[in-house]
């Protein structure tokens, strides 16, 4: 797992989100979640719109922050 996968199951995990809670949100398919937490990094709307939604930095997705 990358840094950013791992950051983004954490942030999931920790906010009581299943991967289609999550993929409803975003407008995207489950398995792109499950890509994302997979090794697959998002696009960079995407990667802006999760750091909106986590409350979050994209240098704390981007492992530059804690």
């Amino acid at each position: 797992m990358t840094i950013i996968s791992e950051r983004l199951q954490h942030l999931r995990l920790t906010h009581g989100y299943t991967q289609t809670d999550l993929a409803r949100t975003m407008g995207v398919t489950r398995r792109a979640v499950y890509a994302w937490e997979h090794d697959k990094c998002p696009e960079i709307p995407h990667l802006i719109q999760l750091a909106q939604f986590y409350q979050v930095s994209t240098d704390y997705l981007f492992g530059l922050t804690e």
